[in-house]
């Protein structure tokens, strides 16, 4: 229903959806024949979350950009703005529009806009001679440290590179991270240097960016490594080294080097899935309060990997610690098809545990995990007809319905 506001929490759950992408885009791409601006910048923020796993989405989001982008009336510039974001979260897979997007950036007067453009450039991964000659008139003649940034991500010639490297030179040279703080603009060049086969060479620059804390790592240089990613593991031995191992104990530091460790490449092995379930095993008023959810995530992305998570996610969710069931939870259902083993675990919880949020939860888990047998559709059923809650009641039949669906379409495939 046009306007309605379960027709706008439709197309943003559409956006979410783990599997059957072209399916959902299809349904969404139709929404885009209304002449509501507020709905298609719903539906373009919905194709964005799907583009770079569905094709129909990330040609729908191109054909939308060309013919809005020479719109700048007001509410068509902000579409215009939401879907430019919409194609920075596809990427390589809306290349298609690039000349479009340059087209923007080049065009408008507005400076949010602007950046919107120049964002999305980076993740299309073009390389192109204009696009490159673009974005370095606007960091030189505008101090854009976006157009940096979007430069580290498609690549540069040998020009652009010594003009980066010379600035680096130049900052070091006049010991300027002696007195000030590096600016977006440090942070931007050195990541984009480092990104591109130079990270060996910036790494003695990354060691004057900003007031270092107790481990040697200043903020700085940390969000650059996490930034750059697998282009630090040549130097993987010497950050470790420097941030300290796994065994320093719960402490700042020895988190800084497990998300180094997961930045740079390093795979979730059995130490490093101990020291995760370490943190999220400790009591809820720990002087140390981290992420849990991201490392709950980690663990439960790992578990095809690292079959040895399960049982332990299974064991959390099994605990009287409301906590510990929400960690467990989270696993299972990052883990999504490969959690199914735990199925009738979680099946246990919506039949016995009576906190309404924990079923709440596993209602979610048994969603992520789909598709499950005919059997287990039934078993979720008839929990549906004995829970007592409405509210979790109507989310049983949702996921029970999902599951269905889920069935019959690997059944006609």
């Amino acid at each position: 229903k046009p306007g309605s506001e379960s027709r706008d929490n439709a197309i943003r759950l559409l956006g979410g959806v783990s599997i059957y992408h072209d399916e959902a885009a299809t349904v969404l791409v139709e929404c885009l024949d209304e002449s509501d601006r507020y709905i298609q910048s719903e539906v373009a923020k919905a194709l964005g979350k799907l583009g770079s796993r569905s094709p129909q989405a990330a040609d729908a989001l191109c054909k939308l950009l060309s013919e809005c982008k020479s719109d700048t009336s007001k509410t068509g510039g902000y579409l215009t703005g939401d879907v430019l974001d919409a194609i920075w979260q596809t990427g390589p897979a809306a290349s298609s529009a690039w000349q479009d997007v340059l087209e923007v950036a080049q065009s408008t007067d507005d400076a949010h806009l602007k950046g919107q453009a120049i964002r999305a450039l980076g993740t299309l991964g073009v390389c192109d001679s204009e696009v490159e000659e673009f974005l370095v008139k606007v960091a030189r003649d505008e101090g854009q440290s976006w157009a940096v940034t979007s430069l580290g991500e498609i690549g540069f010639g040998e020009e652009t590179r010594e003009w980066l490297t010379g600035m680096v030179e130049a900052w070091v040279e006049s010991d300027r991270y002696s007195d000030q703080p590096p600016n977006f603009m440090d942070v931007a060049v050195v990541t984009a240097l480092a990104r591109n086969g130079e990270f060996e060479a910036m790494y003695p620059h990354l060691m004057e960016m900003g007031p270092r804390g107790d481990d040697g790592l200043s903020a700085d240089a940390y969000l650059i490594i996490k930034d750059v990613g697998p282009a630090a593991w040549p130097m993987a031995s010497e950050l470790e080294e420097m941030v300290g191992g796994l065994d320093d104990g719960l402490s700042g530091q020895m988190y800084q080097a497990l998300v180094l460790r997961r930045a740079i490449g390093t795979p979730v092995d059995k130490e490093f899935a101990d020291v995760l379930f370490g943190l999220l095993e400790m009591p809820a008023d720990a002087e140390l309060r981290l992420p849990t959810p991201a490392m709950g995530n980690l663990l439960g992305e790992s578990i095809e990997h690292n079959p040895s998570i399960l049982p332990r996610a299974i064991t959390m969710i099994e605990s009287d610690d409301f906590e510990l069931k929400v960690h467990g939870l989270g696993i299972l259902k990052a883990g999504r098809q490969s959690s199914q083993r735990a199925l009738p675990d979680v099946m246990r919880l919506l039949a016995e545990d009576d906190d309404r949020r924990v079923r709440y939860l596993a209602a979610g888990v048994i969603v992520a995990m789909a598709p499950i047998t005919p059997d287990q559709i039934e078993a979720l059923r008839e929990q549906t007809l004995a829970e007592e809650d409405e509210y979790i009641r109507d989310q049983l039949v949702a996921a029970a319905e999902y599951c269905e669906w889920v069935l019959a379409k690997n059944a006609g495939e």
